[in-house]
């Protein structure tokens, strides 16, 4: 999903195989800490009240479909006979979930859609720094046709050894560990 933040980042990643040190960032270091203990401290804890009655944490899952694959935080299995993605971000909610994020729970959909079998509707983001606070997405076909937009647009750079117009938003490229190389 680091196509959605920049779409640099895979090319440098994919195209040029150059690794990226973004694990060396505080947030992410933080968040890798918080997901850990979380994983080990609440593995049998169940949100019923979104009715969940099983969930596998940490599943990798792979679309042979579309050549995509993942690992979701959390896979809900919902009462109602369908199933979630729920995503942990160490991050505060500010009012409205991230364009990013929602794709990323899209993205996390289609791979649990395609290997359980299930229906999945919606998904849920925890954002760590807000108290734990738990938001719901709805998923439109608005949300999938953005996603789909993404993956040609990822597809075209990895296959086409295309290079991308930069990020509009400079403010990411601080923390960025391609920034040095990126021609800003």
């Amino acid at each position: 999903m680091e196509y959605i933040y920049c779409k640099r980042i895979p090319f440098f990643s994919k195209n040029l195989y150059i690794p990226s040190n973004a694990t060396n960032s505080y947030k992410v270091r933080e968040g890798k800490r918080v997901h850990k203990e979380r994983a080990q401290n609440q593995s049998e804890y169940l949100r019923k009240k979104i009715g969940v009655i099983d969930k596998k944490v940490d599943d990798y899952l792979f679309s042979s479909r579309y050549n995509i694959s993942g690992k979701v935080d959390e896979v809900l299995f919902l009462d109602n006979g369908q199933a979630a993605a729920l995503d942990y971000k160490y991050s505060m909610f500010k009012g409205k979930v991230a364009d990013s994020y929602k794709l990323q729970i899209v993205f996390y959909s289609i791979l649990i859609e395609e290997n359980y079998d299930l229906p999945v509707n919606k998904g849920y983001i925890v954002y760590i720094r807000s108290n734990n606070r738990l938001e719901e997405i709805e998923l439109i076909d608005e949300d999938y046709s953005n996603f789909f937009d993404a993956y040609q647009g990822l597809s075209n750079i990895i296959n086409n050894n295309y290079f991308p117009e930069q990020t509009t938003y400079s403010i990411r490229c601080e923390e960025c560990s391609y920034r040095k190389i990126c021609c800003i």
